[in-house]
């Protein structure tokens, strides 16, 4: 009995050894791929069987000084506010409130999409599924940056294009959890800002958590927004994401978020209080919307299937169900992942808009799933570099077109006035400043005011005023009818998500 007392002691030493081990392992590892990424910083956190193994921060939190990150350090969770939406909606369908499958029309009557039937139809489950027929992040432009109300916004959300039929399709949209926040506020009278933090911000102690940048200022050790250009680490400000706060205004640290992680791993329940039941857990973890994975994903990522349920990505991984979600701010990327049945949650929040999280998952996920070593970083930086170049390839086009030494067919004076167009739905001005250089300048976004400079033809470079993180160098055209008179203006400005050729402004009081 002695002897088997021993043997069971050395095995257990051994397994905690080995867990250590590993931990230290993945620790260096971190180290590693933030030079190896070169982004300034990031705070991780790991929790297994309800333990926190990890809860750090690494780099540092402005690439323009050395005050370091740690697990209390804010950042943008972005996207990863989604989960908290559709959490809310779950308390309220387990009070009887709501239903999935409620029409939106129940909450919000004139909520109107781009024709009568998917107006009438669309659901709850729906919106949250990413099934509406829009194409991936459409709509996007109507609120970046823009000081309206969401209730004022959705407004425009009739005129987003249709790319494909309803529930027909993938498109990710951020416009329908706008929609969701407004349902939360229909039902409880409540914005879903102040009905997250009281359902769940408050009992779970989440004190470093907030759902806004104007609350920033009443806090320390909060990382700094950084946008990549070439090598350089440049920071840049804060951008106010209210308007689509229910889509992505969360902010928040490495120890709030495993709080948040261990309530979902727990299937809603800590310490004797259940904020929702196992039933609407496994409602938010339901494939709703699946996507195609083909032979190619399968060379380069393990698995068999990948799909989205409501608030939450779902895939599988070495016979595990995955769930995860990315989320994408101005300067700060982060990832969560859970894999119920090993009981591990995984956040990673950077201050850089590289996508080094989604690839220190995959590293996590390997040690403990005890998979064969995989470079996930190479696949990675080479992903990224794809989309750079795909990017820099799209600004390039502009440039090797300009046709130099060309001048505009129609004087400033005509070019001057307001533009409007209906998915914008507010004015844009065109004007001259008292160095008679043309300005632009957006309704409700003025981060958004630009210096016209002349390009070629009636096309004038976009010199914006502020650093902005998604995009840069662009064009304006002034489009005319056969009488060269102005009729509307045409946006090229190469990106990955704000859409300003989604913009078909017309010339207003044309003559």
């Amino acid at each position: 009995m002695r002897t088997l007392t021993v043997l069971v002691f050395l095995f257990f030493f051994q397994a905690s050894s080995i867990a250590q081990k590993s931990i230290e392992h993945l620790d260096k590892s971190f180290e590693e791929a933030l030079q190896l990424w070169n982004i300034p910083g990031m705070s991780i956190g790991i929790i297994k069987d309800g333990k926190v193994v990890l809860a750090k921060g690494y780099g540092v939190l402005n690439a323009k000084g050395k005050e370091k990150p740690n697990s209390k350090t804010m950042y943008a969770i972005a996207s990863n506010t989604k989960a908290f939406t559709t959490t809310a909606l779950a308390t309220l369908v387990e009070e009887g409130k709501l239903s999935w499958n409620d029409k939106v029309r129940k909450y919000i009557p004139d909520y109107e999409l781009y024709d009568s039937y998917t107006s009438e139809q669309v659901t709850i489950r729906d919106i949250l599924s990413h099934k509406v027929g829009f194409a991936n992040f459409s709509g996007d432009v109507i609120w970046y940056k823009n000081n309206r109300s969401a209730a004022d916004l959705l407004k425009r959300i009739k005129y987003v294009p249709k790319a494909y039929d309803f529930r027909n399709g993938y498109g990710y949209s951020n416009l329908m959890y706008m929609s969701a926040g407004e349902v939360i506020k229909s039902i409880t009278g409540n914005s879903w800002s102040d009905y997250v933090k009281a359902r769940f911000f408050e009992p779970l102690q989440m004190t470093r958590t907030i759902t806004s940048v104007e609350e920033l200022g009443k806090f320390s050790n909060v990382a700094t927004p950084h946008k990549p250009i070439k090598n350089e680490n440049k920071p840049i400000t804060w951008t106010n994401w209210d308007s689509m706060g229910s889509a992505g205004a969360i902010i928040s640290s490495v120890d709030d978020m495993l709080k948040w992680i261990s309530l979902h791993l727990s299937n809603g329940k800590i310490d004797d209080k259940t904020y929702f039941s196992q039933d609407q857990q496994e409602e938010l973890w339901h494939p709703n919307n699946s996507y195609k994975v083909n032979y190619k994903r399968r060379a380069v990522y393990p698995m068999n299937f990948s799909a989205y349920g409501l608030g939450f990505g779902l895939y599988d991984y070495e016979g595990q169900k995955v769930i995860t979600h990315s989320g994408g701010y101005d300067g700060m990327y982060s990832r969560v992942a859970m894999v119920p049945e090993q009981g591990l949650g995984i956040v990673i929040l950077t201050n850089s808009m590289k996508s080094i999280g989604d690839y220190l998952t995959y590293d996590i996920l390997d040690y403990f799933l005890n998979r064969n070593d995989t470079d996930w970083h190479k696949i990675g930086l080479n992903n990224y570099t794809n989309y750079t170049d795909w990017i820099d390839k799209k600004k390039n086009t502009i440039r090797t077109k300009q046709k130099k030494g060309t001048t505009p067919t129609i004087a400033k004076t005509e070019m001057e006035g307001s533009y409007y167009d209906d998915l914008y739905g507010a004015k844009i001005t065109v004007s001259t400043n008292s160095k008679n250089e043309l300005k632009i300048n957006f309704e409700g976004a003025p981060d958004l005011t630009a210096k016209l400079a002349h390009w070629h033809y009636n096309t004038f470079e976009i010199q914006w005023e502020n650093e902005h993180a998604w995009f840069d160098f662009g064009t304006l055209g002034f489009i005319t009818n056969t009488n060269n008179e102005i009729t509307g203006l045409e946006f090229d400005v190469p990106n990955g998500d704000i859409f300003f050729d989604e913009i078909k402004a017309k010339k207003q009081n044309q003559k």
